[in-house]
């Protein structure tokens, strides 16, 4: 299958020596050693190395951030090397080639970006070496944008309330790496199980549930990032449907499968082009699902995860697209199913260490329990990580949300015996007491609500006027 694009034999969740690094930039991304692929021969005095053809550029930069986005920046940039400000003797370092312009021992403050690292040593220990991001690390001002959902007050004792309550929302809320807020909102329809996407000019909301007229809807709200406050009336899809998923792809915006009372579980997909919608036969699911997670991946291909059709899924599958937006083929199946079946899921590509995959988070199953269990499908090894190695959310969750902030997989909201303000973090900062990654919850950052079944997408960064 093309999901398996990486050759090289790492380990994941390993986490290594300290680094002088930012607090944001995961510790285990980072490998202390060199690159030695197509090195040169040991350098002698008065003998000019000759090219190595592993190196393809040489920068000067002040931090590893800085370092990875240059690679972020090269699309033969696999792998880098950050050179710190550190005096070095030539016995510290191997790395030797005429066009690093000076021998290793002498770089400071240098990033030199590489096609490869196969040949890995740990010799240079004050070396920073990582493996190109899957997001530009300079993206620190990332937002995620929630709407509608069910809301409750668990806390209502502590608010002075007689009774608990639980309502459908219509506001909207931001969340940043470091703070949430609401923010004004107008036209926007209070509903469950809707989705959110972003299009090159808008935000839509679409489809969902509306627990006062006990319908599907097909309703899409947009807002334009002009008039950031006011949801204006869109274009509504072909099908009612909700707990459908929705990405982007290409420029090609996509709502997949859900489900409606008449039709029942959907297969069918929503394209969105010239401001309508229309179902897309040449992309219908293999089966009618909903409840499913979906993503896309770096190599231009939607994966969905798990879901519900009457019974708790455990199958992915894959459909990939041409650079011109067109389908390659039909959906496949991939070979190895989840290690539990799951829905309500969420799902992100992410990496964790220098290895890169799928990370499919909480969910509901079978035995009636949200769950705390995550799994990780490594491109590298093409099978899913074994579960009793990888760590548990510190709440177990579904109905909730997942995304990336500043290249960190983050979980909001959702419900565990009541909707969730929570936020959870997958860290792999540096700590000498961890031996592995593991997600941890933030006291000082909650959701402005306890939310659940809600729409979010990432904001785009031309709507500047939505921020905290």
């Amino acid at each position: 299958y093309s999901i398996n694009i990486m050759k090289h034999s790492i380990i994941l969740f390993s986490i290594y020596p300290a680094l002088v690094i930012s607090s944001n930039y995961p510790a285990n991304w980072i490998k202390n050693g060199e690159c030695l692929d197509f090195n040169e021969a040991p350098l002698e005095e008065d003998v000019v190395p000759g090219i190595n053809t592993n190196v393809i550029k040489v920068m000067d930069v002040e931090t590893v951030e800085l370092c990875s986005s240059q690679c972020f920046e090269y699309n033969m940039c696999r792998f880098f090397t950050f050179y710190g400000d550190v005096n070095r003797t030539k016995e510290d370092c191997q790395l030797i080639g005429f066009n690093l312009k000076a021998p290793c021992f002498e770089l400071k403050n240098k990033c030199v970006l590489l096609i490869e690292c196969i040949e890995f040593s740990s010799q240079c220990r004050d070396c920073s070496t990582g493996i190109r991001p899957l997001s530009d690390m300079k993206e620190t001002d990332e937002k995620i944008l929630l709407f509608n959902g069910d809301i409750d007050n668990q806390n209502y004792l502590e608010s002075g309330s007689e009774l608990m309550s639980q309502d459908v929302t219509n506001n909207m809320e931001i969340l940043t790496i470091n703070k949430t807020c609401l923010v004004e909102s107008h036209g926007l329809i209070p509903r469950i199980g809707s989705v959110g996407v972003y299009t090159k000019d808008k935000i839509l909301n679409c489809g969902g549930y509306s627990s006062e007229n006990f319908s599907y809807l097909t309703t899409c709200l947009a807002l334009d990032p002009n008039n950031s406050s006011n949801w204006m009336n869109a274009a509504s899809l072909s099908t009612p449907r909700a707990y459908a998923s929705s990405v982007n792809i290409l420029e090609r915006i996509l709502i997949l499968g859900g489900y409606d009372s008449h039709e029942g579980f959907l297969s069918s997909v929503e394209t969105y082009k010239n401001g309508t919608w229309s179902i897309s036969n040449e992309l219908t699911m293999l089966k009618g699902k909903s409840h499913f997670c979906a993503l896309t991946t770096m190599k231009n291909e939607i994966v969905i995860a798990g879901g519900w059709n009457g019974q708790y899924l455990k199958e992915i599958d894959l459909l990939k697209f041409n650079e011109n937006g067109t389908v390659t083929d039909k959906w496949i199946t991939f070979p190895v199913l989840m290690k539990e079946p799951r829905s309500d899921a969420a799902c992100v590509e992410t990496q964790i260490g220098w290895e890169r995959g799928i990370l499919i988070a909480g969910g509901y199953d079978k035995m009636n329990t949200w769950k705390g269990s995550i799994e990780f499908y490594s491109y590298d090894e093409g099978k899913w990580k074994d579960l009793d190695i990888l760590p548990m959310l510190s709440t177990p969750r579904h109905y909730h949300g997942m995304s990336i902030l500043n290249s960190i997989p983050i979980i909001f909201g959702g419900w565990n015996n009541g909707a969730l303000s929570s936020i959870e973090f997958l860290d792999g900062k540096s700590d000498k007491s961890m031996n592995t990654v593991t997600w941890r919850s933030r006291f000082d950052l909650n959701l402005t609500l306890r939310r659940e079944k809600f729409g979010y997408t990432k904001i785009p960064s031309i709507f500047k006027d939505l921020k905290c």
